[in-house]
């Protein structure tokens, strides 16, 4: 099996509805990003997202648009 680097990233709520166009609740992006099997740690302001080895074909660039 081959194995992935584990990929993190840190977003704010503000940067993810910017690039969206919608105002989204740093809730709301942890809830759907977990449900999509992205482990999540809330750092206060910052959401930490944790990239599973199952989605490391998504090009890193597209997750933090």
């Amino acid at each position: 099996t081959k194995k992935y680097p584990k990929i993190e990233i840190e977003i704010t709520a503000d940067f993810v509805s910017k690039r969206v166009g919608l105002n989204i609740s740093k809730e709301e992006i942890a809830c759907t990003l977990s449900k999509l099997g992205f482990k999540i740690e809330d750092l206060g302001d910052v959401l930490k997202v944790i990239v599973p080895s199952s989605s490391f074909k998504i090009p890193a660039p597209l997750l933090v648009m």
